[in-house]
């Protein structure tokens, strides 16, 4: 047995982690650098796969082209309006910053405080990307235990009501 001691403080992943579903090589290299230096993690999502609901992050990064087809961006887009709509779960709302890196202008954004719509074509888009994922990293690491609170208060809240549903 080891004599080292064991962290056993509670900590998030979520405001460590940036969850990315794009297809753009140089946005791509460029946020890999960019997560290293900053040492964040980057969970790479599947379009397959409802990854954008079940992943835990500060910031998406999304091409919603990859994602339209097999309806996950509609379900994403559902569980995210119930979540930050809902009154009793006010305190755990969603304050992802979501970036989007396609041109479709005609499709339902995502009921969050800041919603980031890229032309990844454009000149300095890469740039403006990581810039707004630096802002939204100093914001949220001042938050992060704020959250963890919560969630523990809403947690034991449902374990001390005995569970009566």
């Amino acid at each position: 047995m080891s004599n080292q001691k064991v962290n056993t403080k509670i900590t998030s992943i979520w405001d460590k982690t940036i969850f990315a579903q794009f297809e753009n090589p140089k946005l791509e290299k460029e946020l890999i650098e960019w997560a290293k230096e900053h040492q964040l993690d980057i969970t790479w999502g599947n379009p397959e796969h409802p990854d954008l609901i079940a992943c835990p992050s500060f910031a998406l990064i999304i091409d919603r082209n990859l994602i339209i087809e097999n309806q996950i961006y509609s379900q994403y887009l559902t569980y995210i309006n119930e979540v930050n709509s809902d009154s009793e779960l006010k305190e755990l709302r969603d304050t992802s910053i979501f970036i989007i890196v396609d041109n479709i202008n005609n499709l339902e954004l995502p009921l969050l405080d800041v919603v980031l719509q890229v032309d990844i074509n454009q000149k300095n888009a890469v740039k403006f990307i990581l810039h707004n994922l630096e802002l939204s990293s100093k914001l949220v690491a001042g938050t992060a235990d704020k959250h963890l609170k919560v969630a523990e208060k809403a947690i034991d809240k449902y374990l001390k009501s005995g569970n009566k549903d």
